[in-house]
């Protein structure tokens, strides 16, 4: 859904920019490039509205959800499927501001630097909840500073997949296709704990 909803606002704010250079030149408004503003308000309302809706139905589900343990590889899993979608977001918005500063569309290459941005932040908390599992026990390597002794443990809030050791925590947020394909392939948790 949010890439659609950015998608929409690029296509509008291409659309306006290329109108705006029309009248600009002609110095009269063409109906075609009018209309295709008018037709990407309406997409971008729309898409809007949805993910308002979208947004405070996965809040209400968070609010009446039990939280379930689910094993550490549905957790990773989750996470590396969140760093592909956040990292190839990230790569498209931040190729994207060179090249549209070469075509000189300003108001684009700064959502493409949002959008880039928007991608960087998921990428690195995706990371942050690989640590955190490559740092559980039989995981890679102990990293960083974490407590050894601390176990680390996995959750499901809602669409919420929460990752803790010790005092630390992450929280990705996805969607329940990507939930329900990662609890397809995973182990139940009281198999992952027998060893």
């Amino acid at each position: 859904m949010r890439p659609l909803l950015v998608f929409a606002v690029l296509v509008l704010s291409a659309a306006s920019a290329r109108a705006d250079a029309v009248v600009n030149v002609s110095g009269s408004e063409p109906a075609g490039y009018t209309r295709l503003v008018l037709i990407a308000l309406a997409f971008c309302s729309y898409l809007l509205i949805r993910y308002t809706a979208a947004h405070f139905d996965r809040v209400r589900e968070a609010q009446r959800s039990v939280p379930t343990p689910v094993s550490l590889l549905v957790a990773e899993r989750v996470a590396r499927a969140v760093q592909r979608r956040a990292g190839m977001i990230a790569a498209i918005g931040i190729v994207g501001v060179p090249a549209l500063v070469v075509m000189h569309i300003s108001s684009l290459a700064i959502l493409s630097t949002i959008v880039g941005c928007i991608g960087l932040r998921g990428f690195f908390i995706a990371r942050a909840a690989l640590q955190l599992i490559e740092r559980a026990p039989g995981g890679n390597a102990l990293v960083g500073g974490a407590n050894p002794g601390a176990p680390t443990t996995a959750g499901v809030l809602g669409h919420t997949v929460i990752v803790r050791s010790g005092d630390e925590e992450v929280r990705l947020d996805v969607s329940p296709r990507t939930l329900a394909a990662a609890r397809g392939h995973g182990v139940p948790t009281s198999v992952a704990n027998w060893r």
